[in-house]
């Protein structure tokens, strides 16, 4: 003897059951795909950094002066702090990302060259192209428009060792500039993650 409850109660659980698998596929999605990813091939993440140059020679001078004192300062609070890795400064050893350069602030209508600068030579490299090679210091062009502005080709960076590393980008006439910090690190060796049918 069936009962409509019953019924109802039994194509509610199979609903439930249908729905249940539905979510924890969707939400496995991005780990299985992460499994899957090709690791021959480098994984290129863009980053941006920023350079200025100032008119007076007395003020260049000072800033300079104030830039190196901070980063000074801060090597030395990095290298004395054991503490947890920022995840937008890690890179996996032999992964690559790309870089731009935004400049202002220099003589209209020029080409200036911009050097890489890293605090720890060695543990990354720069290169023209993302497959290399790889050198511990790349000098570029940037052409500035009629406001004094350019903006660089992409060059690309490779962690090369494990080790921490502060990068920015220098020309004689540089004053201001942004700096990206890479903690270079081993790839996980977690296992794969299972697929459950």
């Amino acid at each position: 003897m069936n009962h409509p409850a019953n019924a109802a109660n039994s194509s509610s659980a199979i609903f439930k059951i249908f729905f249940a698998t539905i979510v924890v596929a969707l939400i496995l999605s991005p780990a299985i795909s992460a499994g899957r990813q090709d690791s021959t091939q480098p994984r290129i993440k863009k980053r941006i950094l920023r350079v200025d140059r100032v008119e007076t020679e007395e003020s260049a001078k000072a800033k300079r002066a104030a830039e190196k004192q901070q980063r000074t300062q801060e090597t030395t609070a990095e290298n004395n702090v054991a503490t947890a890795i920022p995840c937008e400064s890690i890179l996996f050893l032999g992964d690559v990302e790309s870089v731009i350069l935004l400049a202002f602030g220099y003589q209209p209508n020029s080409t200036v060259t911009f050097t890489t600068v890293q605090t720890n030579p060695g543990v990354v490299g720069f290169a023209a192209t993302p497959a290399g090679p790889f050198v511990e210091s790349h000098q570029f062009p940037v052409t500035m428009d009629g406001s004094g502005s350019g903006m660089s080709s992409s060059y690309y960076v490779k962690g090369l060792t494990v080790g921490f590393t502060t990068h920015h980008d220098t020309s004689p006439e540089t004053v201001f500039f942004t700096t990206i910090d890479y903690n270079v690190i081993d790839h996980c060796n977690c296992p794969p993650i299972p697929v459950i049918p």
